[in-house]
């Protein structure tokens, strides 16, 4: 009788704490236990009102901040015990995109290309891929100081997919977006997805949630409050829809 296979995670958050302190005032418990997997071939979308410790988590998840207490694993590896090789697998977009002002689309492109260890024909494959999954064709010359939001978040997105990670952390990629810039995002994390890669993000977009989203983790003041599917989050809270079924679990968790 054939053995079905264990699905194992390619990232894992286990009792993750994050602790801002500060000068004379109570400590800022941003992130407090929090525990969830993401899986190859999944879209996972963290869910929380303003506050509740998203970025803050995913900036750990980047290794650019350390954790208090708590592990964030590769593998099953602890990702700051690892050398550069999680990095290379990871793709993150920030809140805020950090793009250079003065740099082409182009330069920004070539520039990110170098520093994930593409050249030659690598590097001229992967920029050409995302100019086209991005529809960046038409502002390759243009410095990002120039760019309208919806084209600056499409060059970060662009920088993101570059290399082809294992793993995407998206924090808010379709922020202040137009409709076709948002549906070139959706594309690209459904293609992910199709692909094996893991998907992590986050949104205040119901809608988005509910189209995009395998599984979902509700956070609220650092916590994990619920995960599921979008069927076992309504059967939980007897709610239909996602707006109705997040404001039931923030009513229960407050």
């Amino acid at each position: 009788m054939a053995v079905a296979a264990v699905r194992e995670p390619v990232l894992s958050v286990r009792g993750l704490v994050r602790i801002f302190p500060r000068f004379a005032r109570p400590p800022v418990v941003a992130v407090n236990g929090l525990d969830f997997d993401v899986y190859p071939g999944e879209i996972l979308a963290l869910l929380g009102p303003n506050g509740s410790g998203k970025t803050t988590t995913f900036r750990v998840i980047a290794t650019l901040l350390p954790p208090t207490r708590g592990k964030v694993l590769y593998r099953g590896r602890d990702v700051f015990q690892k050398d550069g090789a999680y990095r290379r697998r990871l793709g993150y977009l920030p809140p805020e995109p950090g793009l250079y002002r003065h740099l082409t689309v182009r330069e920004h492109l070539s520039l990110w290309a170098g520093f994930q260890g593409l050249s030659g024909e690598r590097k001229n494959e992967a920029v050409a891929r995302v100019v086209e999954r991005f529809g960046l064709g038409s502002v390759l010359r243009r410095r990002a100081g120039q760019l309208s939001t919806g084209y600056r978040q499409r060059l970060a997105l662009a920088r993101t997919f570059l290399h082809e990670p294992e793993i995407l952390v998206l924090d808010e990629p379709t922020r202040g977006v137009d409709v076709p810039t948002g549906l070139l995002v959706e594309q690209a994390m459904r293609e992910a997805r199709s692909e094996g890669r893991a998907v992590l993000f986050s949104t205040h977009l119901m809608e988005e949630v509910e189209h995009l989203a395998d599984r979902i983790v509700v956070i609220h003041e650092g916590r994990k409050i619920a995960e599921g599917t979008l069927e076992d989050l309504a059967r939980t809270t007897g709610e239909r829809g996602l707006r109705k079924i997040f404001l039931k679990l923030l009513a229960r968790a407050s």
